[in-house]
């Protein structure tokens, strides 16, 4: 389940990207609403994330958390490409 959001949710053709007070980030199917993937960035004792991902030309989803921990993902899939 979706913790409070507050953030605007970044869309691309096939999915919506919500970030979450709880720490994490959720793709969910453009198309019904469906949870495809969620990753959990580790913040949620600091206040999760607070503001809107962004997402690049090149697919990849960036998020920075609570932590100031900046985490990029592949969005097709959730998977870390790197943390700083």
């Amino acid at each position: 389940m979706v913790g409070a959001v507050t953030s605007t949710p970044t869309v691309d053709d096939k999915h919506v990207y919500v970030t979450s007070w709880n720490g994490r980030v959720y793709a969910l199917k453009r198309k019904d609403g469906t949870l495809k993937w969620v990753y959990n960035t580790g913040s949620s004792s600091q206040l999760g994330v607070q503001s809107s991902a962004t997402l690049t030309a090149d697919g990849r989803l960036l998020v920075g958390d609570s932590k100031a921990v900046v985490h990029c993902l592949n969005a097709k899939n959730g998977k870390v490409l790197w943390t700083k």
